[in-house]
């Protein structure tokens, strides 16, 4: 694995770049200046000698000056290596990439133009290497001073400086004591750069970023650094002489010792004309090197989400309290919660923590533990303190770790935060840091930072400094923000300061923190009557966001208006300052071409909330606001549903309505969960078709297992259907998709048509979209639920008939006719006479599977006489990732250690599930045991049974690392249940060597039962 200094150090270098020849020796002569250019030449930087010999920087805009020269040198052991030098020739070069993000855009574009250059000293030797890169929003450079591996030397400072235009404002924040420059958590304000050398009541350091307004180009700056490693953390001083900040650090002028080669951080200068382009500049990140990929080969536990958090509302609880918290996370949707400071004191805290996590791991949410960094601060021994830690969290099962109380960003506590990540990192374990200065790009080389604060966030809204101002909010987004994630816990509904409950709500939009931990207690979120109009919105907004504009209005620190779009949804936010203002006719063009529906959220009241509902809304749409000071907004746009129907014949099914008319037998196959399996519309709609066709023999093909959604239905569907020849296939998986990831659900859903398609091109397919409770809103709105908006294109793709159940379900509820679900001992009518469709909110009793059979009824003659028989040709797919070549490869054809004994077909623990769909069953108890064997393909998964015995086990693929995995998705019971999981890596093509070890056995009262490994892929072979 490479070192940090190498990494940081390689990013820069240019592919192919010579080395620099050692150079005779010259004197000090002004040479004509080195210049550079964006990529789209409206910004030049430059670097040339002054009368002195000292080296300077200056940059232009449009061929006009933007930053006059200004000092350019690192001093190593008292000698400054930018004073009396010269400028060798330069090596040119250029950057065109793009890279994933979890921010405010799905995707940063890096693309730059790159220079490199000798600085050589009077005697002709190589002072240091300068790098420079110019892009559209940008400007950054950094040296490379040489030195051996283990030599030692002291950074005493940088002469390194920025000249600010005349006349422009800069924006800084402030607390009136020495945190300031520890955390990093002040307020957000502006002064003419004139006054930046005696604004601050603690002298004239200010830390980074800052942002400045300018005054006769207009436009915005914004002053930082980049790829902070091996060195201290950037801070700038103002000059008596004004209009000049220099570099500062820490340590003051004893300064800093470093190791081996010296690579400064980038001195970046991000360079826009909108607060638009401010927001969305990658330029901080786009500076970092990519991650290591060994080190981050697996990432499918990087996952951003939301957490709830005690600490902030009513402190950090007992276990039992905290244990609680995980139930609000699932009540909330969120995907994390924070045990905060004072876990530690509980008796058995370990076992505790060991408790909550495993309750948590069944409930799909992730624990992060709070730890003090002073107790874990010592490097003795490659960091054996911090290892310690990070190796008892992980094996607690926490999905990460909160460092705070750092409280400096000098060079020790720089390499600790790097060697947390990357410690982490090894561990599969999450970082927030708390406590701590602004983000420097850090998340791209180590994306395991999840979060970090360096900021004055709601926190203080319950301290003596606090509460927020307004003001300071609607700074945020186009200051701090820029750099990179702040973990501000924002919400703060019972302790809003100067703010309203709509302004604290648009913070959850506006802020960025792909760990969004929200402060304010569940409690309130959840049960409290005045927040209730807004719990529907909060749980739906994400994140990170595939899209940011900042609309017109926005005035930096006085009016922040900003869209995101996550998927196909809009959210707009305000966050008003101090001064009450009307915004008329917002431009809505984010919203393009399409129709929405509008879900508004203020509060003239200051507390409460106002919703306001729109059905058709569109750019062009009017759209106003009256906010008061210190108001927000928050509007949601969600797409209008295209008109839909109860039915879609499209092709229909041709072929068996053909075959059946003449007669013989015909098969009909039913590929699907517990809804299928019941003794329901299956067999109702089995006994139509032969009511439909008497010449015809129906036969029955039963491939229905409770709980299984359509990623095991592709994969079961050689063995459990195309094995028997269809002619007709029902699939049915809307409702156990509902939670799963639509694009998931494409890929599967295609798989089922292409895989049929290849082997039986004349078998048609019918998909039928059944209902939960959840679902019920959506048909009743007149549009269908998630996972069945999915299905429908690729049923749209493919011409396959589609039947939706759940407009017949939900107009019934709607008239009074019946009620969706009710207790089993209701019976089939409750007291008024009204219809219960289901007695558990998902599946339907008796009556709820005759209406479904009579809905098929309804539109089979349509169906049946669609379309023209031939067979089905197999088009271009919908996703070229489709799992058209999924399949199982089960235990018999695997290595098996001697732990495992294969189960009975007739065993009941396995066919009172799935009967005998899946393949031979084996069963070990003890930890350890392992099957392993090649299987092709890129997506790689286990299939077993789960009980509340199940052990979790570990998949090796490769020489990767290992992923925990488990079948315990959801509270446990005595019950056994095929399940599957899937890695979530995506592997490259080819043959992979796959190992699963089990965990824990008897001694733990845990067993493991597996089944086969899962997989699908372009080289994959069914």
């Amino acid at each position: 694995m490479l070192s940090f200094a190498t990494l940081f150090r390689r990013a820069g270098a240019l592919a192919g770049v010579a080395c620099f020849a050692a150079a005779l020796p010259l004197a000090v002569v002004a040479a004509a200046p080195l210049t550079l250019s964006s990529p789209d030449g409206t910004l030049r930087g430059e670097f040339a000698t002054d009368a002195s010999g000292a080296l300077v920087w200056s940059l232009s805009r449009f061929n006009q000056p933007l930053l006059e020269p200004a000092r350019v040198g690192v001093t190593v052991d008292g000698v400054d290596l930018g004073a009396g030098v010269s400028l060798g020739e330069a090596e040119r070069g250029a950057i065109d990439e793009t890279y994933p993000l979890h921010g405010g855009k799905a995707q940063a574009v890096n693309r730059a133009r790159t220079l490199r250059v000798p600085v050589r000293n009077r005697a002709g030797a190589l002072a240091f290497t300068l790098e420079a890169r110019a892009y559209d929003d940008g400007f950054a450079w950094r040296a490379i001073v040489p030195g051996a591996e283990g030599q030692t030397r002291r950074v005493n400072g940088e002469a390194s400086s920025w000249k600010l235009p005349v006349r422009s404002r800069v924006w800084f924040f402030e607390r009136p004591n020495d945190w300031k420059l520890k955390s990093y958590a002040g307020e957000w304000m502006s002064t003419p750069v004139e006054n930046l050398p005696k604004i601050s009541k603690v002298g004239p350091v200010q830390g980074t970023p800052l942002v400045v307004e300018l005054a006769e180009q207009g436009g915005y700056l914004l002053l930082s650094e980049a790829a902070l490693a091996n060195y201290s953390g950037l801070r700038l001083r103002a000059l008596p002489e004004g209009r000049v900040v220099q570099a500062d650090f820490t340590e003051g002028e004893k300064g800093f010792e470093v190791r081996g080669e010296i690579v400064t951080p980038w001195r970046a200068t991000i360079v826009v004309r909108t607060l638009d382009q401010l927001v969305n500049s990658t330029l901080i990140p786009n500076l970092c090197p990519p991650p290591d990929t060994r080190l981050y080969a697996d990432t499918s536990y990087i996952k951003p989400g939301r957490s709830v958090w005690r600490w902030w509302s009513a402190g950090t609880g007992t276990p039992a309290e905290e244990r609680a918290f995980v139930d609000y996370a699932v009540e909330l949707g969120f995907e994390y919660t924070i045990v905060d400071d004072g876990w530690k004191d509980w008796p058995n805290a370990w076992q505790e923590i060991r408790a909550i996590t495993a309750y948590a791991r069944e409930r799909r949410v992730g624990v992060l533990l709070w730890k003090d960094y002073k107790d874990v601060a010592s490097p003795a021994d490659d960091w054996a303190q911090l290892r310690g830690f990070l190796d008892e969290v992980a094996a607690a099962g926490a999905a990460g770790v909160k460092l705070d109380f750092l409280n400096a960003e000098s060079k020790d506590r720089v390499d600790f935060t790097l060697a947390a990540l990357r410690l982490a990192a090894e561990r599969r374990l999450l970082v927030n840091f708390h406590g701590v200065t602004k983000s420097t790009g850090e998340a791209r080389t180590f994306p395991n930072e999840i979060t970090r604060e360096g900021i004055r966030g709601v926190e203080l809204n319950k301290m003596r400094e606090g509460p927020i101002p307004a003001w300071h909010n609607a700074a945020l987004p186009y200051t701090r923000f820029v750099v990179g994630a702040g973990d501000y816990t924002p919400l703060a509904y019972s302790r809003p300061g100067p703010t309203t409950w709509a302004h604290q709500l648009a913070t959850v939009v506006q802020f960025l923190s792909p760990l969004q931990c929200i402060a304010e207690h569940p409690e309130m979120l959840l049960r409290d009557p005045a927040t209730r109009p807004a719990l529907d919105l909060l749980k739906a907004i994400p994140a990170t966001w595939d899209e940011t504009r900042v609309l017109a209005p926005s005035v930096l620190g006085q009016l922040s208006v900003i869209a995101r779009r996550s998927g196909e949804t809009w959210f707009l936010s305000v966050l008003n300052g101090d001064e009450p203002v009307r915004l008329e006719r917002l431009d809505l063009s984010f919203l393009g071409d399409g129709r929405y529906r509008a879900v508004e959220l203020t509060s003239p009241e200051r507390t409460g909330f106002v919703r306001r509902e729109v059905e058709a809304v569109t750019a062009q749409t009017p759209w106003s606001l009256a906010l008061a000071a210190g108001d927000g907004a928050v509007v949601q746009f969600l797409p209008a549903a295209p008109a839909v129907v109860e039915a879609q014949p499209r092709t229909g099914v041709p072929n068996f309505h053909a075959k059946a008319s003449v007669g013989g037998t015909v098969r009909v196959a039913y590929l699907g969960g517990s809804i299928t399996a019941a003794n329901g519309w299956r067999t109702g709609t089995r006994a139509q078709l032969q009511r439909i066709y008497p010449q015809a023999k129906v036969e029955e093909i039963f491939a229905a297992v409770p709980g299984t959604g359509s990623p095991l239905g592709v994969a079961r569907l050689q063995r459990d259907v195309l094995a028997h020849r269809p002619d007709l296939l029902f699939v049915e998986f809307a409702v156990n998709d509902g939670a799963l990831d639509p694009v998931r659900i494409e890929r599967a859903m295609e798989g089922i048509v292409r895989q049929t398609w290849a082997q039986f091109p004349e078998c048609d397919i019918v998909f039928v979209y059944t209902i939960a409770r959840g679902m019920l809103p959506d048909y009743t709105a007149g549009r269908m639920n998630r996972s069945a908006t999915a299905m429908e294109r690729v049923a749209a793709h493919y011409g396959i008939p589609t039947i939706a159940f759940g407009f017949e379900v939900a107009r019934r509820v709607a008239a009074g006719e019946w009620v969706f679900s009710a207790d089993k001992s209701v019976g089939l009518k409750d007291a008024d006479g009204r219809g219960v469709f289901s007695h558990d909110g998902t599946h339907p009793n008796e009556l709820g599977h005759e209406l479904y059979t009579e809905v098929v009824a309804r539109h089979w003659p349509t169906i049946a006489q669609a379309g023209r028989r031939a067979p089905h040709a197999l088009v271009a797919p919908l996703r070229a990732d489709n799992w058209e070549r999924a399949g199982i490869k089960p235990i018999g054809a695997l290595q098996a250690s001697a732990a495992w004994s294969e189960l009975a077909p007739d065993d009941k623990r396995i066919t009172f599930h799935a009967g005998r769909l899946a393949p031979p069953t084996w069963r070990s108890v003890t930890a350890g045991a392992t099957v392993e064997g090649i299987v092709h393909g890129s997506v790689i998964g286990v299939l077993g049974y789960k009980n509340e015995k199940s052990s979790f086990f570990r998949v090796y693929v490769d020489d990767l690392p290992p992923v925990e995995g488990s079948f315990r998705d959801q509270p446990l019971g005595p019950q056994y249940r095929l399940k599957s999981w899937f890695d979530a890596r995506t592997h490259a093509p080819g043959p992979h060597r796959v190992r699963v070890e089990q965990i824990s056995g008897a001694d733990d009262d845990r067993e493991l039962l597996l089944s086969g490994l899962l997989f699908s892929g372009d080289d994959a072979t069914p």
